[in-house]
């Protein structure tokens, strides 16, 4: 993870304008850098999400049962989660994407995942499956 947080670096000297005079070239680079070393920290958060949950198997408390119940429901949630992103930040509805600083887009993409560990939490406690999966496995028995 450190690899791919120095990879950037560059990137996010442009982005924050921070630095300005730059070539072509050196604009490329960056981003086939921060491309390259994205790639190192992607293996890095899947090695350290799959020790946690080593480690967390056998201690299941209620966060980890209501985040394992939104991951046994994950097609239905990714498909809520884009609905909730594109009603509240898209232009042609809730519009507050244009209007909002990157922090303000963090905290409702927290909110909007809040919101969905919780939904997903009371369907598997009344024993619901989501619904894009039951479509997905009746479609897979026909």
């Amino acid at each position: 993870m450190f690899i791919s947080t120095a990879g950037a670096i560059p990137m996010a000297l442009m982005s924050s304008l921070f630095w300005t005079s730059y070539s072509e070239i050196w604009e490329l680079s960056a981003k086939a850098l921060h491309t390259f070393t994205g790639f190192a920290g992607g293996v890095g958060w899947t090695a350290l999400i799959g020790l946690m949950a080593i480690k967390l198997e056998q201690k299941r408390g209620t966060v980890t049962k209501a985040i394992v119940a939104l991951g046994q429901r994950s097609l239905s949630f990714y498909i809520f989660q884009s609905f909730l992103f594109v009603l509240i930040l898209a232009p042609y509805a809730g519009g507050l994407g244009g209007h909002i600083s990157q922090l303000g887009s963090d905290v409702v993409s927290v909110f909007v995942w809040v919101v969905s560990v919780i939904i997903a939490n009371i369907l598997h406690k009344r024993s619901i499956r989501g619904p894009f999966e039951t479509v997905l496995r009746k479609k897979s028995t026909l």
